[in-house]
């Protein structure tokens, strides 16, 4: 062993000779001493963040239109704040305006916003003379809006603004948090509440280490020993190695390790000192960070693998560096055509499976919706008067552009909202509710405006269309989805002058002094289907609301959940399913509500959906990284049968009791209850793409070695979660997120690095030196 540990000594020797090696490590401690200086204060928050723009385009048509007309209103006095550059933007905005005009103009008008609320110019007490100010904003205004300091000012002047645009902005949070280096300001307030610096530091830090353990350090970490191995077999330096009693596997291996050795006590340095810079200055002693010092010595090996046995049969270390950028841009390339096809093919994922009476419909991601034709073996569009976003076209952070749909059994009808896209609807668009008769081969009819701020859409038991969003809850009065025929006399259509009376419209179906949601950050609703209840989740707080004999929503009761993060609900015929953020599932009693049960079968991955059978049996929880986890009331039990697990992109009950998922790119199983035997498969033929896709380009990305991906091991060792959220301003849990493949990569990479091994080992053994 003597003999061993004297080569592994040599490394050092030979890579501490090198000068890459020192400006390596006097590159980490400067980059070191820059972090160190990094650390957040907390203020009180008062910008007006990209996030809080609930409807950009609801507030530019408020504002041109008091503006314009001159009116005593907060929009009016707003408008004249503005500049004539932007004010101009606002009027050429049409109905045929190009999405990217709104957008620069929305852009426009936030920067103008945020550069007046640093100013005394717009708040104006005459202004919002009628604005009922909330109980923060009245305290301070009592103390005299001049009396105030320069960040009160802006924080009331914010509160304001909240307070006139309730429909278009959302509450601005009560703290935020500023960066500073050192003693020096980085510039205005993060777009992060201080409860979320945690998880912000822990996608950072994840950044930071797949740009450290990605191609940037292991390029660096293969130019530092790239020359151990072909400087090993030179002639006169092998001669003299072998004239000692070792074996020649044994040499080549133990200078394999001692070049592994050295790049490990390198990355122990940048990341040891990196955790207890963000332990000392953010107070997040993260001990899962030091787990990436073996995952970047593993993504090192796959690569020194390469470069190692380069080394051996050329003995050149120009030609074994060469060659492993050649073998990292193979891996890239693979890696890259599978992305690519993968994001053609995934518009073609199933968002939303309705079962009907006697149909299949579902939705996709960009929102179209589809109904199986069995005899040729396809989905084929339908409820085509919703427009969807077209193939490809998925929302800004992948969002689904559709509330619903949802099927109305007792009128044979599907129900949606349209939700506007973000960057290419019209001006003017609005939500607006669309419905689809099966009578009419489920053709949209729509027109029907939805209530500003919806995020839930039902159908009560008496087949009520019923709305709830911040600003509360609505039911539609009027018959939905009946087309206005032409009525012509003397070259004019009559139906035109329709009274709005005879229109269906939403009206609030809560009193008068319903509790106020608007200033919810996370906001969540289930509707019980024996009675119509609604359970509402807002911040930690769950309310009951029962009808009253008004036909109104009233409280009935509430619980405080143990968090205040995001959650979904279900309701079941004797309990309440609430899935929180952190991956927790929790069984409520009703009446009142009473913790019974918890579970995290997923560890921190976040739920997605919450659905529940007709009959209140059983409970589906689809998480992001598209596991499916289902339990059974009657027996208590949770079933883990459920084929596919990894590949499930959507779950529905029946009405005969039978459940289905969707998996791949458009289908669908159906499993009997309880046994879950697969009844039935919905698969329509593949195009060619698909094809290629599944057996050319999988089959190769599979056995094919991934070290570039291992950056989601990463990921997942500092946030425990096998998804990575779009919208990190978004506290929506049903937004698309990224699917992390985390264990894949690892099996093919020690494959990879065992077999490159094996073969230079052989021809160690084999060759004479």
């Amino acid at each position: 062993m003597r003999a061993y540990y004297t080569v592994m000594k040599d490394s050092f020797r030979e890579a501490l000779a090198s000068r890459v090696l020192w400006i390596l490590l006097s590159g980490i401690t400067l980059l070191l001493i820059v972090l160190a200086g990094l650390h957040t204060v907390e203020i009180a928050a008062s910008r007006l963040q990209r996030t809080d723009l609930r409807d950009g385009r609801g507030l530019l048509e408020a504002l041109k239109a008091d503006g314009l007309a001159k009116r005593k209103t907060p929009a009016a006095h707003v408008w004249n704040q503005l500049t004539d550059p932007t004010r101009t933007m606002i009027k050429q905005l049409d109905d045929q305006s190009e999405g990217w005009k709104s957008l620069a103009a929305i852009s426009s008008v936030r920067g103008e916003l945020n550069a007046l609320l640093e100013t005394d110019k717009l708040y104006d007490s005459q202004a919002w003379k009628s604005v009922v100010m909330g109980d923060e904003s009245r305290e301070l205004l009592q103390q005299g809006f001049e009396q105030l300091s320069v960040d009160q000012r802006s924080r009331v002047q914010r509160l304001a603004l909240d307070a006139a645009f309730p429909d278009y902005l959302a509450p601005c949070r009560k703290a935020s948090v500023t960066l500073k280096w050192f003693a020096w300001s980085m510039g205005s307030e993060l777009p992060i509440p201080p409860d979320r610096v945690s998880d912000t530091v822990d996608q950072i830090l994840a950044g930071l280490m797949v740009w450290f353990a990605g191609f940037f350090g292991v390029f660096i970490a293969i130019l530092v020993t790239a020359p151990l191995i072909p400087r090993t077999f030179e002639a006169g330096e092998i001669d003299l190695l072998l004239s000692k009693p070792i074996s020649r596997p044994l040499l080549f291996l133990t200078k394999f390790l001692g070049g592994c050795t050295f790049i490990f006590l390198n990355a122990a340095y940048f990341i040891v000192g990196l955790w207890l810079i963000v332990g000392i200055q953010f107070a997040i002693w993260n001990a899962r960070l030091l787990l990436c010092i073996p995952v970047f010595l593993f993504v090192f090996s796959v690569y020194y693998a390469v470069s190692a046995y380069a080394g051996l049969v050329w003995r050149n270390s120009i030609v074994s560096i060469i060659l492993t950028l050649i073998f990292w841009g193979g891996c890239f390339s693979v890696g890259l055509a599978k992305s690519v096809i993968d994001s053609i093919l995934n518009p073609q994922r199933i968002a939303r499976i309705i079962p009907v009476d006697d149909a299949l419909l579902i939705t996709t991601k960009p929102g179209t919706t589809m109904e199986w034709q069995s005899d040729e073996r396809k989905w084929e569009q339908v409820f085509d008067g919703q427009e969807s976003n077209g193939p490809g076209q998925i929302e800004f952070g992948f969002r689904y552009p559709l509330i619903g749909p949802v099927y109305d059994d007792s009128s044979q009808r599907i129900v949606a909202i349209k939700i506007p896209s973000l960057g290419f609807r019209r001006f003017n668009a609005q939500s607006t509710l669309s419905v689809g008769r099966h009578a009419d081969d489920w053709r949209a009819t729509a027109g029907t405006p939805a209530p500003p701020g919806t995020t839930n859409l039902f159908i009560d038991p008496q087949g009520e269309i019923v709305t709830v969003g911040r600003r509360g809850v609505f039911r539609m009065e009027g018959t939905p989805g009946t087309e206005k025929r032409p009525f012509m006399i003397a070259g004019f259509d009559l139906a035109k002058l329709a009274t709005p009376e005879s229109q269906p419209v939403f009206v609030k179906a809560q009193p008068d002094q319903h509790a106020n949601w608007n200033d919810a950050q996370h906001f969540q609703t289930a509707m019980r289907p024996q009675d119509g209840h609604l359970a509402v989740y807002h911040d930690g707080q769950l309310t009951q609301l029962r009808l009253n004999e008004k036909r109104l929503y009233v409280v009935q009761d509430t619980h405080a959940l143990p968090s205040d993060e995001a959650a979904l609900l279900g309701y079941t015929g004797s309990h309440l399913i609430a899935a929180l953020g952190s991956g927790e599932i929790l069984l409520l009693t009703l009446e009142p509500f009473e913790t019974t049960a918890r579970f995290r079968p997923f560890k921190q991955n976040k739920p997605k959906f919450v659905v529940t059978s007709p009959d209140g049996r059983w409970v589906a929880v689809l998480f992001h990284h598209r596991r499916l986890w289902l339990y059974d009331i009657k027996s208590a039990s949770v079933s883990h049968s459920v084929t596919d697990q990894g590949d499930i992109n959507a779950v529905a009950f029946t009405a005969n009791q039978t459940l289905m998922t969707s998996t791949g790119f458009g289908e669908v199983h159906e499993y009997s209850l309880p046994s879950l035997a697969n009844t039935a498969h919905f698969r329509p033929q593949p195009e060619t793409l698909e094809t290629v896709y599944r057996y050319a380009i999988l089959p190769l990305y599979t056995v094919f070695p991934k070290p570039g991906e291992l950056d989601n091991l990463v990921s997942y060792l500092l946030t425990k979660d096998e998804s990575v959220e779009i919208n990190s301003g978004d506290s929506n849990l049903q937004n698309e997120r990224v699917v992390l493949d985390v264990w894949q990569p690892i099996w093919t990479n020690l494959a990879f690095v065992v077999c490159m091994l094996t073969l230079s080992c052989l021809r160690v053994w084999r060759r004479d030196f």
